[in-house]
């Protein structure tokens, strides 16, 4: 009896550890979209930085809607700082915000990636020790 319950407390371990993994890698995957999208907005911002003069631009409004209009200025940008607070930016500022903001992400998913690792080393341990029984 008492084989048999610690063989279904393995058994309830490696779920929980399984679960651990799929959430850690569902965190991994979020991190690197939006460590691309980060990516992808600084360079926006260069192209952005290179238009000279008025011109005419296609803005998204999300869902796929889109509007046309007109760049007036493109030596700032207007950016959120927090709080709903908007602040004038150079694009250089800009990009080097964007720039930590993504480095602090792959960061955290190299950490993650650490814990990703940990957890299947301990599934494989309880594998190992289930297949010894």
């Amino acid at each position: 009896m008492n084989q048999e319950r610690e063989l279904q407390q393995n058994q309830f371990e490696m779920q929980i550890l399984g679960s651990q993994i799929q959430q850690v890698e569902q965190q991994i995957q979020m991190l690197g979209q939006q460590t691309s999208d980060l990516n992808l907005l600084a360079e926006n911002l260069s192209e952005l930085n290179n238009i000279e003069g008025k011109n005419d631009i296609v803005v998204p409004l999300g869902a796929g809607i889109f509007i046309e209009a007109k760049l007036k200025e493109s030596k700032e940008i207007l950016m959120n700082v927090g709080a709903g607070a908007m602040t004038k930016k150079s694009f250089t500022s800009a990009r080097d915000i964007l720039s930590k903001q993504s480095n602090d992400l792959v960061g955290l998913m190299k950490q993650m990636e650490g814990n990703l690792s940990e957890l299947y080393k301990q599934l494989h341990q309880k594998e190992a020790a289930l297949k010894e029984k």
